[in-house]
């Protein structure tokens, strides 16, 4: 049985094309975790529109009860500033899965008090059991 954390997790990610793997681990951190906040990555070059992604990420969590927010974001979090980062705070841990981005966010961990984490979608695949009450 999963634990409950207090607190809210921030993830980020390019959600580009957004797939079950994003939306189970969203719905993961969501069981974890009092709120969830969703940073989709908008670049020049997308597969889909960013805001496809938060439309997707919507409907997928509207009907759950969980607690989120989704914000669209223009910089890359591997070269996202302090400054703009702390503009997503408050938040307790920062989950990515590209290592790129975590080595980045780790810069500020100590001063925005947080925990950067590494998350790996395949968590899912490996297992057998999921409840998704």
């Amino acid at each position: 049985m999963e634990t409950h954390k207090k607190g809210i997790a921030l993830f980020s990610g390019r959600f580009n094309v957004p797939h079950i793997g994003h939306i189970l681990t969203i719905f993961k951190l969501c069981r974890e975790f009092d709120m969830v906040k969703i940073v989709i990555l908008d670049y020049p070059g997308r597969k889909v529109p960013a805001h496809w992604a938060r439309d997707i990420f919507e409907d997928c969590l509207k009907h759950t009860g969980y607690k989120w927010e989704i914000y669209i974001n223009n910089s890359h979090f591997a070269n996202i500033s302090i400054e703009e980062l702390a503009g997503y705070k408050p938040f307790d841990a920062y989950y990515a899965g590209n290592i790129e981005v975590l080595n980045h966010i780790r810069n500020f961990e100590k001063e925005l008090e947080f925990e950067a984490r590494w998350i790996d979608r395949s968590w899912f695949y490996e297992a057998t059991r999921y409840d998704f009450q």
